[in-house]
Parts: C-alpha cells; sequence; structure tokens
C-alpha cells in the first residue's frame, strides 16, 4: 500500500482510499469479538494511511470507512447507524481527518450529511449500468442509460459535489462465461461516449472509473 500511494505522489494523481474487508471471522457485527477483530485492524491499516494524507503531505485527500453498505439481511437492523458511526470512529482515531465519502451501490440516499449518526461528509454512490451479461454485446438493455441521477443529487445531497465512486468501466468474466473479447465489445468506446458523457451531464465533479486497471478478474 505504501509503494502504491508513493507512486500516486510521484505522479500527481489524487487518492480515495478504503480500507478493504476483514475476512474469515465468524463474529457477528457490534458483538465483542467482533469489535477486537476490526479494532485490530483499523489500527495498522488506518496509520499506514493516515500518514499518507495530504494533510502530511500524500496523496489521500478522501477516505471511505466502509464498502457498499447499501443491504443486508432481514434478520438485522439496517441501516445500522450506530454501526456505521463506530466504523468511522476507529478510523478517526486511527489518524484519519480527511472527509468521508460513501459509496452506495446504488444512489439509495444512505447516510447523507446532516442525516444523523453515521453520516459521511460526502455521499457519493455506484452505477454500472450494463451490468455484467456479456452475450449479446451489441445490444444495450432498455432503459440502461440513467436520466434521474442529477435529480436525485439535488433531493438526497445538494450541498455536496456530485459523486460517483464507481461507475462501470469494464465486467468480469465467470467461469464458463461468454468471454472478455465479447465484454470488450459491450464496454467499448461507444458505450464510453454515450455513458460517461451522461454522467457529465448530470455535474458529476468526482468520477471513478471502476477499474481501470488492476483487479484479478476485470
Amino acid at each position: 500500500m505504501p509503494r502504491f500511494q508513493g507512486v500516486g505522489f510521484q505522479i500527481a494523481v489524487f487518492l480515495i482510499n478504503g480500507p478493504g474487508w476483514l475476512q474469515r471471522t465468524q463474529a457477528r457485527l457490534r458483538t465483542t469479538q467482533y469489535i477486537n477483530y476490526t479494532n485490530n485492524y483499523v489500527e495498522n491499516i488506518g496509520a499506514i494511511f493516515a500518514k499518507a494524507q495530504i494533510t502530511h503531505g500524500g496523496p489521500i485527500i478522501l477516505f471511505q470507512p466502509e464498502n457498499e453498505y447499501s443491504q443486508a439481511t432481514a434478520d438485522v437492523t439496517f441501516p445500522d447507524l450506530r454501526y456505521f458511526e463506530m466504523v468511522e470512529n476507529q478510523f478517526r482515531k486511527a489518524g484519519i481527518v480527511v472527509p468521508f465519502i460513501s459509496n452506495d451501490a446504488a444512489p439509495h440516499g444512505y447516510l447523507t450529511p446532516g442525516a444523523g449518526d453515521g453520516s459521511v461528509d460526502i455521499y457519493g454512490h455506484d452505477a454500472y449500468p450494463l451490468g455484467f451479461n456479456c452475450a449479446n454485446p451489441y445490444t444495450w438493455p432498455d432503459g440502461a442509460l440513467p436520466t434521474n441521477f442529477h435529480t436525485l443529487h439535488l433531493q438526497q445531497s445538494p450541498s455536496t459535489p456530485y459523486s460517483l465512486v464507481e461507475f462501470q468501466g469494464g465486467s468480469f468474466d465467470p467461469w464458463g462465461g461468454s468471454s472478455f473479447a465479447k465484454c470488450t465489445t459491450l464496454l467499448n468506446e461507444q458505450f464510453e461516449r454515450v455513458f460517461y458523457k451522461n454522467d457529465y451531464s448530470f455535474g458529476v465533479t468526482i468520477f471513478n472509473i471502476y477499474m481501470t486497471y488492476g483487479g484479478t478478474n476485470w
């Protein structure tokens, strides 16, 4: 991670950092066991991020404390504002001082600024309008082009920059899938010309393509 952050600094690219996921634990949210696990993780990973913030001359200008906190099973409280506030407090304690940004999996409007406990500084959401089925790469699904993002932004978080934290830049291809060649055709320069310009028409200010480079199967 420090090496990646260093490259960002060298080429004058600012970063939005997220902590990743804590895996291989059966502990449930907000139990003592879970909090102990996450405290240990956040204390260590947070210290790395904290040193690379713009306030210390580094490239990190925003921090995403959770990833796509947008749904849950029916037997748990959702959205759990106390849980999200706990996560934010953990990273603040670890030294994160830059603004928090969210990435709602869709524009649901969860945890928008001023919404109460756990609200973020900048609300953002994701969008993958063509989905992940590349079987018919020359056909765009009906109704795939978003038309209401600007209206939703004004309703949900008008005081912050309109942020598309993850916008479709590719598609995964599962085992036995259609092939990356078809995915490349589906999400080619024609897709980019139409859908990215459409995003600009909504006044998007923070625009992150997921993903331009990297990953294991994108």
